[in-house]
């Protein structure tokens, strides 16, 4: 599974655009539960931030 952050561009990023699809959906239920949300990006992990 990719995290969006991943894929995301400059632009993106810096203006959080790869978040609109969890805000989106965040206002269609009104709510978010735990399942609605990404897990961690693969390069924000801790297995990966112990290795370096």
């Amino acid at each position: 599974y990719q995290h969006p952050v991943d894929n995301a561009g400059l632009f993106s990023f810096m203006t959080f655009n790869w978040l609109t699809s969890l805000a989106v959906l965040a206002h269609k239920k009104g709510q978010l539960f735990l399942e609605d949300i990404w897990a961690v990006s693969q390069f924000e992990s801790c297995e990966a931030n112990r290795r370096r």
